[in-house]
């Protein structure tokens, strides 16, 4: 693949066979400025250069299929959440192990920024968790819900549950969680294998289980997604927005929004 500058655009050809690895090359190689058009041109399988001029309509095309194939479960940075939802995958084994794992996160921020910029409606639906986590937002209790319905409802259970919590229940702050394709455990506080939760403390510990799923588990992705915004929209602009009204500008309104 090659491409070059021309006054205030930026020339790109394309394989359709590898539309990703192409552009990431592109990116890595500082050849895709934020502030510049982009003028694709795609070429066949057969390295043959398709005929036509690209007007935005080729930019748009090429926008779309691109955010399609970085944000696929074949790729594996993302995963759908319970509700359908994009989210950064969570076992980091599978999370793009071709790839830079930083690099890459940060490649992706900046193509879902050019796309807000040059106002492209593209592929990923992201989870509002997600993006609140990008916008500095913290999540609360209640969008655990959308996450993971049952892990809702039994903390539910515990807040509310009337008999002795260490005795019946049984529960230390610790979770086990899957890393590297292998069951660990992970410590909410120090020491945590032996506190027990309690009736005084349940709270703390509900805190703390939201605050691992809902942020500290996608904290590397985030902040690496953060930078490649920030390469192109200042951060400070898009603050302005909840996690929801961004996922909108992204993605656009879900069909069923304007179903009779």
């Amino acid at each position: 693949f090659s491409g070059y500058f021309d006054m205030n655009n930026v020339h790109i050809k394309i394989p359709r066979e590898s539309i990703f690895n192409s552009t990431f090359m592109y990116y890595m190689q500082n050849m895709l400025s934020p502030y510049n058009r982009w003028i694709v041109t795609f070429v066949d399988k057969l390295g043959q250069v398709e005929q036509g001029v690209d007007a935005g309509g080729l930019y748009k095309e090429f926008m779309y299929k691109l955010s399609e194939e970085a944000f696929s479960s074949k790729l594996g940075f993302f995963e759908e959440s319970e509700t359908g939802l994009l989210l950064p995958t969570r076992d980091s084994l599978h999370a793009g192990k071709d790839y830079n794992y930083s690099a890459t996160y940060e490649f992706l921020g900046f193509i879902v920024a050019k796309a807000i910029c040059d106002d492209i409606k593209i592929f990923p639906n992201f989870s509002p968790i997600f993006l609140n986590n990008c916008l500095e937002i913290e999540n609360s209790f209640i969008d655990l819900k959308t996450y993971d319905p049952d892990l809702y409802k039994s903390l539910v259970t515990l807040k509310t549950y009337e008999g002795n919590v260490e005795n019946d229940l049984g529960l230390y702050f610790s979770l086990t969680i899957e890393k590297n394709g292998k069951n660990v455990t992970f410590e909410l506080i120090d020491g945590g294998n032996n506190i027990p939760v309690t009736n005084e403390n349940r709270l703390s510990y509900i805190k703390k289980v939201t605050d691992y799923y809902l942020t500290f588990q996608f904290k590397e992705a985030v902040e690496n997604f953060r930078i490649g915004m920030s390469k192109v929209i200042n951060m400070d602009i898009l603050r302005l927005y909840s996690g929801e009204e961004l996922r909108q500008i992204i993605y656009g309104f879900d069909k069923d929004v304007f179903s009779v």
